[in-house]
């Protein structure tokens, strides 16, 4: 596979995972909590909802990150 097309694979899967937690925050913190159930039984822990807000911030920065890298290696990497 040449570079190129790597390049833009990576970056076409990283905008993906990206929209995709943009997408369903709340979803992927419910599944954290799921995960570590004592955190969030703790009631001077952080709730669901900031947890909602960092994975909904992280998935745009990850499908920014991504969709820029995918776009660069198409016009650079040709």
């Amino acid at each position: 596979m040449p570079p190129a097309t790597l390049d833009i694979s990576l970056g076409l899967t990283l905008l993906c995972l990206g929209a995709v937690a943009t997408v369903a925050p709340t979803r992927i913190a419910s599944l954290r909590a799921l995960l570590f159930p004592a955190r969030h039984r703790n009631p001077d822990a952080p709730s669901l909802s900031s947890d909602a807000a960092l994975v909904k911030a992280l998935g745009v920065t990850v499908a920014s990150v991504g969709g820029a890298f995918a776009l660069l290696a198409l016009t650079v990497g040709q």
